[in-house]
């Protein structure tokens, strides 16, 4: 009998889907030169805020296809845009794992621009959300938000 529990138990354990699982975000470098990499790797790197959000559906054959794009004011450039510049991304509010974007809220973006349709994509998994701080404020406490902040610094060293 306590075998029978233990090999359920066990099956029960391995086997039974957690939350995590629709996540599916590998996450970025934790070293500076990591995070660097990461940023040569990407096509578009800038700190942008979200000035417009959209959404449609519609029905393909027997599919329902979504699309939703944003358009993004450039507030930082390190690779592709300058700053000032109005940029187009996709894929912008289905985010699984990361932040869900908010109008007039800014992040830091790692795009890709799609081979297939030539559209910029950026997702949850590697957009950030940051709260720029003015000069001598103090470093923030809470982990993630230093660690943007780190990566802030790294990329305007590596991309001045």
């Amino acid at each position: 009998m306590s075998r029978f529990i233990f090999i359920t138990l066990f099956v029960f354990i391995t086997f039974y889907p957690t939350a995590t699982d629709a996540c599916s975000c590998i996450g970025l470098p934790q070293t500076d030169d990591g995070i660097v990499q990461f940023a040569e790797s990407v096509d578009k790197v800038f700190v942008g805020t979200v000035i417009e959000l959209s959404h449609r559906e519609w029905l393909d054959g027997d599919d329902v296809r979504m699309e939703s794009k944003g358009l993004v004011r450039v507030v930082e450039a390190f690779r592709g845009p300058a700053e000032g510049d109005a940029v187009e991304l996709y894929n912008l509010l289905y985010s699984m794992c990361g932040p869900h974007f908010q109008m007039l809220s800014t992040y830091l973006f790692f795009v890709v621009v799609s081979d297939e349709d030539g559209r910029p994509y950026a997702n949850g998994c590697t957009t950030f959300k940051y709260t720029p701080r003015a000069q001598g404020d103090p470093i923030p406490q809470d982990y993630q938000r230093a660690r943007i902040m780190q990566m802030i610094w790294a990329l305007r060293d590596a991309f001045p």
